[in-house]
Formats: structure tokens, C-alpha cells, sequence
């Protein structure tokens, strides 16, 4: 009896052992982009970065930006692939600098702060949270219909800050209720803790070669 008793308590340890910690959702490789976001205390506390990786950070945020300007002068085509060759190289860098911890935690704040509107669109996101073909188009055409109610004030310049975060916050909450319960939840899991950001996104720097933190314009 006591043999079955002592078999019984080790089974459920074992099994509370292998339930209490769940595999975390693979990285996305979009960590570097955080980098435009380093100005700001509150995210480089978050990320709890040491005096040695804030110097090399900003060493690596240099060479970028001299990297984006000299992008300039080339044709659409071959930019668009030199800043894709830049973000791959930005990231493996950053892979280095950061520990895994810092790594998902900066990944998780870029998602939070491009939100649904601009990660939905993310080919990794959209992976990830396996998106059909259907949910895709629908994404597609809220975006679209969004976009088309403030497209020219948007182009003029002519939306405040208070109406841009107004505007974000109706279209993440329209994208959020095309995906499914599983979907919300690993949505949630890319995005980690809420972060309370210590500047609007009006504020946001632009990011070389990637323009600013605002979702393209639909076509």
C-alpha cells in the first residue's frame, strides 16, 4: 500500500513538473526592430540592458543607420533586397548582443507596438498564428476600408496624434475579432506582458529604410 501511495505522489509530481512550464512560441526574427525604440529608458530598462550591451547596441545602431543611407541612390528592386540582406544581418547582431531572455522580450515589444494593424500583415505573424486564405482577404479588406476613410489626410499629414491612436485602436480591435479563440491566445503569447509605453506613437523615430512605426498603405 505504501509502495502504491509513494508511486502515486511521484506520478503527479512528474506530471505537475511537465505541465507547469509550456513551450514558449518560437522566435520571429523580428527583434532588431526595437532598435528605433532604444531612445527611450523605459524600453531599455524593460529589456534590463547592461552598460556593455547598450555601448555595443548603439555601435550596431550606427553602423545601420550609415548602412540605410547609403541605400539611397539605388534602384527600388535592389533596395528592397539590400534592407532585407540589413534586417537579416541587424537581427543575427542582435542575436549576439542580447541574452534569450532580452531577445523574446524585444520581440515582444515590437509586436506590441506595431500591434495587429501592421504585424497581422507580417508574412512570420501571419504564419504563426496560421492564418487561412479567408481571415488573410478579410484582414485585407478592413485595412483597406480603414485606410480609404483617412488616405488623403493621412498623406497630407493632417491627422492628429489622438485621431491616428484612435483610428489604430478601432482597426486592431476589428482584426483581433477575425481570428479564433487558439489564434487570440497565441497572439497573446507573441506579445507577452502588456508594456505601457512612455511616448505616443506620433513620436515614434523613423526607422532607416523601413520608414516610420505606420502601417503602409494598402493597395
Amino acid at each position: 500500500m505504501r509502495r502504491l501511495y509513494g508511486s502515486l505522489v511521484l506520478a503527479l509530481v512528474v506530471f505537475k513538473a511537465g505541465a507547469a512550464a509550456p513551450e514558449p512560441p518560437p522566435l520571429l526574427g523580428v527583434a532588431s526592430g526595437v532598435l528605433i525604440f532604444l531612445d527611450s529608458g523605459r524600453v531599455r530598462n524593460e529589456l534590463k540592458l547592461s552598460p556593455e550591451q547598450l555601448k555595443t547596441i548603439e555601435e550596431l545602431r550606427a553602423e545601420r543607420r550609415q548602412a540605410f543611407e547609403a541605400l539611397r541612390g539605388l534602384k527600388l528592386e535592389e533596395r528592397v533586397k539590400k534592407r532585407q540582406e540589413l534586417a537579416r544581418t541587424s537581427e543575427a547582431a542582435l542575436a549576439k548582443i542580447l541574452t534569450p531572455k532580452q531577445l523574446r522580450r524585444a520581440e515582444q515589444l515590437y509586436l506590441q507596438r506595431r500591434g495587429p494593424m501592421m504585424a497581422f500583415t507580417l508574412p512570420r505573424v501571419a504564419a504563426t498564428l496560421q492564418l487561412t486564405d479567408e481571415q488573410k482577404e478579410k484582414i485585407r479588406r478592413i485595412r483597406k476600408d480603414l485606410y480609404d476613410q483617412v488616405r488623403d489626410r493621412l498623406r497630407q499629414g493632417q491627422v492628429t496624434a489622438q485621431q491616428r491612436a484612435e483610428w489604430l485602436r478601432r482597426g486592431n480591435e476589428k482584426l483581433l475579432k477575425v481570428l479564433t479563440t487558439a489564434q487570440k491566445t497565441k497572439w497573446k503569447e507573441l506579445t507577452g506582458p502588456l508594456f505601457k509605453w512612455d511616448f505616443p506613437r506620433s513620436e515614434d523615430k523613423k526607422q532607416p529604410g523601413k520608414g516610420s512605426d505606420r502601417p503602409a498603405l494598402p493597395k
